[in-house]
Formats: C-alpha cells, sequence, structure tokens
C-alpha cells in the first residue's frame, strides 16, 4: 500500500510524462519529495500542478531512501547524470516509476511488452484483445501514460505496459505474468555501453520471481534467439520443481513444431498439441509482416492465458491501428499520406518502406532529424520504389551523402513543412502509380519538435490543411 511511503525522503528527477505523476503520488502519499527537473518549462509545469521543487545540489544524500529516475536520464552510460553519481557514492541504487509500481501492486496481472519496434503496436493490440475478451485493462508505460496516470484496476483486470529497454534497467522488481520480447536491433546504444548492454536491459523482462511466466519470444533474429534458448533452459529447471513456465517463440521466417508462426499471410498456433489457423491477408490496420510479428506476440500472449480463439481472431479483426505509425492521414488528388514520425530509428523505417513497396507505391519519402547513427544500409533494397527523397533536420546532409550514393534524388527541404509541399508537387507532377508521400524519418526528432507525435501533427496539420484549401477551390 501507500502507506509505506510516509516520511520516507524519495528525490524524483526528471519530470516529464512519468517524473510528474509519480512525484504527485508519493506526495499524497505523505512522502517527503525533492523533487528536479534540469528543464525549467519542466519544473514550472510541475510546480503549478503542485510538485515540491527542490535544488538537488544541496541535500544530504545520506538521509534519502529512494532515487526516482525518469528513463530519459542517463545512469550509467554515456556518463552518469551529476546527481545520480553522488546518489550512488551513498549506496543508493536509482529505480524507475514502474518499479515503484510495481512494488506496489504487485499482486496485479501485467503483461509487459518490449523489443526494439513494435512495442507500442504490440501493446494496443494486446489492450485491444482483452477488451474484446470483456476484460477491464490499462495501458501505458513507454505508450504515453505514465503508469501512476493510470486508473487503479482490480484483481481480475490487466495492466498492459510498453516498457522501453531504460526503463527495464530500472525496474528490479517486474514480476509480469506474461512477458514479450518482439525484436532486438541495434538503438540507444550510447546509453548502454554498447550492443551486450543493450540486450541484458532488453533481458530483464523475463525476471519472473513467481511461480508462473509465460514468455513470447521471436526466433528471428539471433540475439532473441539466444535468449530463447536461455529461457527455454531456465523452463525445464523451473517446471520441474512443479512450477509452470511457458516459453512461447514467434517467427514470421519459418515454420515452427511448436510455436506461433505467420507466413504469406497465414497465422497457425501450434501450442501443446493444439493447432488453429487464421488468415491476416484481409486486415486494414495491420499490414506487413513487422505487423504479422506483433499479431503472433499478441495471439500468444492471450492463447497462453487461456482465452477463446474465436475471440482472439475477433479482436484482431477490430484494432483500429496507431496514430503516428503507417498512419493514412488523407488522399488528395490521388496522392497518399502517410505519417510514420514514430520511425524513430532506421528499422522502423525499414518496415514502412518494406511494406509500400510491396504495394507496388511510388514513395515521396520524407526523412532526417536527429540521427541515431545507424548505418542506413537496410534500407537500400527497397530504394527502387522511392521517386525522391526530402530530408529534414540535423540528419540532412549525412543522410543525402549516404543514399545519393545509390543514385537516388535527394532534397535538402530543411523543415518538415517544406519537405511536405515538394513530395506534394512531385508526385502530382510525375503522375506514377499508387504515389505516397511517407514521412518515416528513421530518426529521432527533438532537433526540430518536442516529440515523435508533435512531429506527426504537423504532418497531419499539413494535409488536413491541404485537403480543405482543395475543396474550397
Amino acid at each position: 500500500t501507500m502507506q509505506c511511503w510516509i516520511n520516507k525522503r524519495v528525490v524524483v528527477l526528471g519530470l516529464g510524462r512519468s517524473g510528474k505523476p509519480t512525484a504527485l503520488a508519493l506526495q499524497q502519499a505523505g512522502a517527503i519529495v525533492y523533487a528536479w527537473d534540469d528543464s525549467e518549462i519542466s519544473r514550472l509545469d510541475a510546480f503549478n500542478a503542485g510538485i515540491q521543487l527542490h535544488e538537488l545540489d544541496s541535500i544530504d544524500w545520506s538521509t534519502i531512501d529512494e532515487l526516482i529516475l525518469s528513463p530519459g536520464i542517463p545512469h550509467t552510460f554515456p556518463s552518469p547524470h551529476p546527481m545520480v553519481l553522488k546518489a550512488k557514492s551513498t549506496g543508493l541504487t536509482p529505480v524507475g516509476d514502474i518499479e515503484i509500481f510495481c512494488r506496489l501492486e504487485s499482486s496485479a496481472k501485467l503483461v509487459a511488452v518490449t523489443g526494439t519496434n513494435g512495442k507500442s503496436t504490440t501493446s494496443a493490440l494486446v489492450s485491444h484483445m482483452l477488451n474484446q475478451c470483456n476484460i477491464t485493462t490499462a495501458l501505458g508505460g513507454n505508450i504515453g501514460v505514465g503508469v501512476f496516470d493510470l486508473p487503479r484496476l482490480v484483481h481480475s483486470d490487466f495492466y498492459v505496459l510498453e516498457l522501453s529497454s531504460f526503463q527495464l534497467e530500472l525496474s528490479p522488481s517486474l514480476n509480469a505474468n506474461v512477458a514479450i520480447l518482439l525484436n532486438i536491433t541495434e538503438d540507444h546504444l550510447e546509453r548502454h555501453g554498447g550492443m551486450d548492454g543493450y540486450i541484458n536491459a532488453k533481458k530483464l523482462i523475463f525476471n519472473n520471481k513467481g511461480r508462473s511466466l509465460k514468455a513470447i519470444i521471436s526466433v528471428d533474429d539471433i540475439h532473441c534467439n539466444e535468449i530463447y534458448s536461455q529461457l527455454l533452459e531456465r523452463a525445464s529447471k523451473s517446471n520441474s520443481k512443479g512450477n509452470d513456465y511457458q516459453i512461447v517463440p514467434i517467427s514470421v521466417q519459418r515454420p515452427l513444431e511448436e510455436g506461433i508462426y505467420v507466413l504469406e499471410g497465414i497465422l497457425t498456433v501450434q501450442l501443446r498439441g493444439k493447432r488453429s489457423q487464421f488468415d491476416l491477408k484481409h486486415l486494414t490496420s495491420l499490414r506487413g509482416i513487422h505487423n504479422h510479428q506483433n499479431i503472433a506476440a499478441a495471439v500468444g500472449a492471450l492463447w497462453t492465458l487461456g482465452f477463446d480463439a474465436d475471440r482472439i481472431y475477433a479482436g484482431i479483426q477490430t484494432f483500429p491501428g496507431l496514430a503516428h505509425r503507417q498512419e493514412r492521414v488523407g488522399i488528395t488528388e490521388g496522392v497518399s499520406f502517410i505519417n510514420d514520425s514514430k520511425a524513430t530509428n532506421v528499422s522502423a523505417t525499414e518496415r514502412a518502406l518494406a511494406t509500400f513497396s510491396a504495394d507496388g507505391a511510388t514513395i515521396y519519402w520524407i526523412a532526417g532529424g536527429k540521427p541515431k547513427g545507424d548505418s542506413l544500409d537496410p534500407l537500400f533494397p527497397y530504394l527502387y520504389a522511392v521517386a525522391h527523397c526530402y530530408l529534414i533536420g540535423e540528419a540532412a546532409e549525412k543522410f543525402c551523402s549516404s543514399l545519393i550514393q545509390t543514385g537516388l534524388h535527394c532534397t535538402m527541404s530543411g523543415v518538415l513543412e517544406t519537405a511536405c509541399q515538394q513530395a506534394f508537387d512531385a508526385a502530382r507532377l510525375d503522375k506514377k502509380s499508387n504515389p505516397v508521400v511517407l514521412l518515416s524519418p528513421a530518426c529521432a526528432s527533438f532537433d526540430q519538435f518536442r516529440n515523435f507525435e508533435a512531429r506527426g501533427d504537423i504532418f497531419r496539420a499539413w494535409v488536413s490543411s491541404l485537403s480543405l484549401a482543395r475543396n474550397e477551390t
């Protein structure tokens, strides 16, 4: 219960969408909260919400019981935040809001989802499918709602949490009923001291202390495959002691003797002697092989929880898709506009280019932003379908020099609105088949926008104003 926080001295560092509700919840529970954010705007926002701000330089860290860190603040690599160093010197281990939540809600039912890409779609899909089975859910974590902003649930309901590698590192008490790992490709390596650190962070999702764990894990990349082998070993040891560990592999590359796989648009479940199939080819919102992986994972979660196959499949069909994730935001003069602002790394953009090139689209691609340093090479096989690339933000010059080597025509557009106009003009002039203006930046947004949502909202607003202007003429 929250009672245990009375008069506890707690530092909350970082007051964004996770830190702010955490600080408020702890204040209400009677904790003595020392809250701080290095951004003046965030501090003002927190102060207006009634949070007690405190300069951390003057704190006697030996009197502090807990340091709660926002996931965006470095605590190990590339170098720890100075306040984290001070806290660690007195023996404090930084934790995140998810950790505090898990300690308080230790008996709650929880589905946890991680992976480099696809975790938002999969989390939202799991939540939607549970709702279709008449289960109340609260969806949050990395997907935009801090856990302390979620409604409190009763015991029969499920929390569905999307968890980033940063959040997993700060959540030692995480105890998921169902844990999903979708894929591991390079991302955020500077924060984890390299690839091994990143893989180890993702693996933490399976750190279940309980007697039963349902693990859903892709076997399509080498890192996940290795973790799958480790989980099988752990499960056989644990099950020999009478526990119930079920490890479900998923694939979109090959058939599995035991597990869930999707090949040529057909989903096959082969688990514990039961076999079931479902055709995904008619779906409108969850298109592309990457979404087949997301569907396989979500089906695995509900299947292992014992839900009926017909209810599970009905849930897939009614899922509307996510904003900013290959979201069709308009069509004007035959030109489609796709908002994939959530593609903040190269492998996410690879998925978008793969989907639209397979559809026979002529792509007018808008890319750039704050680059993460990952190579553009994985995109090269799909560039045959790209008529032109419009580059924005910090990454523009670097992307341009890499892309023109492939013979792709690039324009340095600079800002998003200019890129939209140039792409639309070219798409109309070219009169090629199935023209698509695709915003899929392969970069973070922080150089020009508050976050990827703001970037996608501006794209959507531009498309809306375009169609309004057309309707008036």
